[in-house]
């Protein structure tokens, strides 16, 4: 898997915009995000469905807190993914841009 690409809503500028790419391969069921948080321990993100058909969420920053993430005043927002299907689960992504 690539990295997620992290970016703010344009429009909602309290949103975070998460795009997945996954790579070609035996056909996804799934993927999971894990956010990055402040104990350097990656937790999963689960306000988002993603499927082969939605690669793109948009989730609140008071969601993405929530989540588990524990990120303070001047931490990165850092993200990661992995495909999964009928054979199990793919290798972690590298990490997403920092955002």
């Amino acid at each position: 898997m690539s990295p997620p690409v992290l970016s703010y809503s344009p429009a909602n500028p309290g949103n975070v915009k998460i795009v997945l790419s996954p790579r070609a391969g035996n056909e996804v069921s799934s993927f999971e995000v894990e956010v990055l948080n402040n104990s350097s321990v990656f937790v999963p993100l689960t306000s988002c469905a993603f499927s082969n058909l939605n690669l793109s969420c948009e989730v609140s920053l008071y969601s993405i807190l929530k989540s588990g993430a524990n990120l303070e005043a001047g931490n990165y927002l850092v993200m990661r993914s992995r495909a999964i299907n009928e054979f199990g689960s793919s290798f972690n992504s590298e990490n997403s841009n920092k955002l």
